[in-house]
C-alpha cells in the first residue's frame, strides 16, 4: 500500500475502514517511509489481546491504556533509538511498552500513587533480595508469636483523613496497622528502591481488596451494609498472596528484559515539566475531562494512600491540581472552533458545567504547547482519547484536541477509531446527574488514536 492509497483507504466509511484488504499488500519499506501505512491495517479494538501480560496487571488503575495500542504505535512511528515521553503516564503502560521495545522513555504524573505503580511495573529486581525479604516478612507475620502480637495491636487512627471505620472492619483495621508496621521494619533493614516499591504495591492491593470498597468501581463506592457484615477477609493471607504474585511478575520481567532501558519517572505536573532533552514521540492518554466529573484519580488512590504515609502526599489535592482542576483559573484558553460551538450548547443547559469544560481545555491547550516544545523537529504526538457527554451534549475531545494541537504548530497525520472493550465504567450514564431521570445516554464506548507530527 502506498501512502496515498493508505490515506484514501482511511477516508472510506467507518464500517469498512479497519478491514484487512488483501488487494493492498504492504511492504516493510513502505511502513518505514510512512508510519500510517503500518497502522492502517491494525484492528484497533484489540478485543482478544491480554491487558495484564508482563507486569501490566500488577495493580488496578482507572482508565489504563490498552497495552496493545501503545505497542502498535511504538512499532509503527518511532525509529530505533527514539525517545518517548508520556506526560500523563498513570500506572506506566506506555513506559513498560517503551522499555520492552528498547526505547528510552520518561513519564510524569501528578499522582504519587500512580508513580509508585509505574516504578514497580518497570523496575528490574534481584530475585535473591526478594527471597530474603519473603523470609523476613513471613517470620514477622506468621506463627503463634506473630498472631499474639497482631491481636494485641492497637493502631493510631488520628492521622487518617477518611472515616476509617466506614471503609474497613475493626479486625481489618487492626491487622492492616500491624502489617504496615512489620513491613516498615523490614524496609528499614535496607534494600533497593525497587524492592520497597513492590512491597508497597502488594500492601496496596491488600488495602483495597480488604476494604468495603466496591471492587469494580474506581470512585469510592461502599458496598451495602448487609454485604459489609459478611466481609471478613484474612488480611495476612491476602497480603502474602499479593506479595507472591507481585514477586513472580517482577521476576518474569527482570529475566526477560534485564538490559532494557529503564524509564525515568517523575511525580510532576506535565504543564510545567521540561524533559532533560527533546523527545521524538509524545505518546499519552490524557484525562477525558476534569477529575471531579470524570475519572477521580485522587479519589481512587485515597484508600491506599491513607495507609501509605511514605508517599508524603495528600490525596485530596490530586484532583484539584489535575488538568481542569481549577476552572476559575485555567492556564490558557482553547482556540478550538468545535469547542466554542459545544460550549454554547452546554451554556444553555448549565453555565457552571460549561465553565468547567472550558477550564479543562484551557489547561490542555497549555499542555499541548509544552508538548510541542518538547518534541524534536519531525517528531510526533500521539493522543489516545474518547469523547464524553456533558448535560446531554457530546464533547468531541479528539477533534477539539486535534484543533488545539494544530493551533500550537502540530500537523494532523491521521485519526484511528476503536471500540472500547477493556476500560472499566458504565455503558450508560445519567447525563444530568438526577435520580429518577427517565433518559440516560451511552457512556464512553469508543476512542480515537490521534497522530500528529511536528514539521
Amino acid at each position: 500500500m502506498t501512502p496515498s492509497q493508505a490515506r484514501s483507504y482511511l477516508s472510506s466509511p467507518a464500517p469498512e475502514k479497519f478491514k484487512r484488504p488483501s488487494m493492498f499488500p504492504i511492504t516493510q519499506a513502505e511502513m518505514v517511509r510512512d508510519p500510517v501505512a503500518g497502522m492502517v491495517h491494525a484492528d484497533w479494538s484489540f478485543k482478544d489481546d491480554s491487558t495484564t501480560e508482563l507486569t501490566h496487571g500488577i495493580h488496578p488503575y482507572p482508565a489504563r491504556m490498552v497495552p496493545r495500542i501503545a505497542r502498535k504505535v511504538l512499532e509503527s512511528v518511532p525509529s530505533p533509538g527514539s525517545s518517548v515521553w508520556d506526560p500523563f503516564c498513570g500506572s506506566g503502560t506506555v513506559l513498560l511498552e517503551a522499555m520492552t521495545h528498547g526505547f528510552p522513555s520518561q513519564g510524569t504524573d501528578l499522582n504519587p500513587f500512580a508513580c509508585l505503580l509505574a516504578r514497580a511495573k518497570t523496575q528490574r529486581t534481584k530475585s535473591a533480595e526478594l527471597r530474603r525479604w519473603t523470609e523476613l516478612i513471613v517470620a514477622r507475620v506468621r506463627g503463634s508469636s506473630a498472631d499474639a502480637a497482631r491481636r494485641a495491636y492497637r493502631p493510631n487512627l488520628d492521622d487518617f483523613t477518611l472515616d476509617v471505620e466506614r471503609w474497613w472492619g475493626p479486625a481489618v483495621i487492626r491487622d492492616l496497622g500491624f502489617l504496615r508496621r512489620q513491613l516498615d521494619e523490614v524496609e528499614s533493614l535496607g534494600s533497593s528502591r525497587s524492592s520497597k516499591d513492590l512491597l508497597d504495591v502488594a500492601f496496596a492491593r491488600t488495602v483495597r481488596r480488604t476494604s468495603f470498597q466496591r471492587q469494580n468501581q474506581f470512585k469510592r463506592y461502599r458496598i451495602s451494609d448487609d454485604r459489609a457484615k459478611g466481609h471478613k477477609p484474612d488480611v495476612i493471607s491476602d497480603f502474602l498472596r499479593n506479595w507472591t504474585m507481585v514477586v513472580g511478575l517482577s521476576n518474569e520481567l527482570s529475566s526477560g528484559y534485564r538490559s532494557a532501558p529503564a524509564p525515568q519517572i517523575s511525580c510532576a505536573d506535565c504543564s510545567t515539566f521540561t524533559p532533560d532533552q527533546q523527545v521524538d514521540l509524545v505518546l499519552t492518554s490524557p484525562p477525558y475531562g476534569d477529575s471531579t466529573t470524570t475519572v477521580a484519580y485522587g479519589q481512587f488512590s485515597s484508600l491506599m494512600m491513607e495507609w501509605m504515609p511514605s508517599l508524603n502526599s495528600d490525596w485530596r489535592a490530586i484532583d484539584k491540581t489535575c488538568v481542569g482542576g481549577n476552572p476559575e483559573r485555567p492556564r490558557s484558553r482553547s482556540k478550538s472552533e468545535t469547542l466554542a460551538t459545544v460550549l454554547q450548547s452546554i451554556q444553555a443547559r448549565d453555565p457552571n458545567r460549561a465553565k468547567v469544560v472550558e477550564g479543562f481545555f484551557g489547561d490542555m491547550q497549555w499542555c499541548l504547547q509544552r508538548f510541542y516544545d518538547a518534541v524534536t523537529p519531525n517528531g510526533h504526538l500521539c493522543i489516545v482519547i474518547g469523547d464524553r457527554t456533558v448535560r446531554e451534549v457530546t464533547v468531541p475531545n479528539s477533534q477539539i484536541l486535534r484543533e488545539d494541537a494544530e493551533n500550537v504548530g502540530f500537523h494532523h497525520v491521521e485519526t484511528f477509531s476503536r471500540r472500547i472493550f477493556f476500560k472499566v465504567g458504565a455503558y450508560r450514564v445519567n447525563p444530568v446527574g438526577r435520580s429518577g431521570r427517565d433518559v440516560d445516554s451511552p457512556a464512553i464506548g469508543k476512542e480515537e488514536v490521534v497522530l500528529l507530527s511536528k514539521g
